[in-house]
């Protein structure tokens, strides 16, 4: 049986530490949901706020912009980012909240450009004076196009698993794999 915390609830433990339980809150986004869900849960009695701003249309359209941009040779880094733009719209609200109540943010959000989106949310951070009260980490996208081209040269089948056929026999060129 676990230990019972101040707050009466079990929390797994049965060497009988009273460890409270992490809260975690979720919420997912894009330019078609809820714009405010890391406010409102930033709101709430939380640890720990994950989120996910990583649909298929996303990040299809993020790489396939991607692979248009780098066939250019431009990779010039006062372009758009290539993430989600209603991601800042989302988090910028709930930084000051989260600097104060010390509330931990994990989110897949950075699309094509997971490096570009840290810079901005640390721009954002700066701008407000929050530096040293939150940090921001990330993680290189899962861009795998180069991976799957080469697989491709090697002579690797990708088959459809719904319907079947190849990606070889398909007649374009992949533009973007994540």
């Amino acid at each position: 049986m676990g230990s019972i915390n101040g707050n009466g609830h079990t929390n797994g433990h049965t060497n009988g530490s009273a460890k409270p339980p992490l809260r975690i809150a979720g919420s997912s986004g894009g330019f078609t949901d809820r714009q405010r869900a890391i406010h409102s849960l930033a709101l709430c009695d939380v640890d720990v706020i994950v989120g996910d701003w990583m649909s298929e249309c996303t990040m299809s359209w993020h790489g396939a912009a991607k692979s248009a941009i780098l066939s250019k040779g431009d990779s010039d880094s006062s372009r758009p980012g290539l993430f989600d733009p209603s991601f800042m719209a989302n988090v910028t609200p709930a930084l000051p909240i989260r600097a104060e109540k010390g509330i931990k943010l994990a989110v897949n959000a950075g699309a094509s450009d997971t490096e570009m989106l840290a810079r901005t949310v640390e721009e954002k951070i700066k701008e407000l004076g929050l530096e040293g009260k939150l940090k921001v980490a990330w993680i290189r996208g899962d861009e795998v196009l180069d991976v799957v081209n080469r697989m491709l040269k090697q002579g690797e089948k990708f088959e459809n698993i719904c319907f079947g056929g190849e990606l070889k026999d398909w007649g374009f060129e992949p533009v973007a794999a994540q």
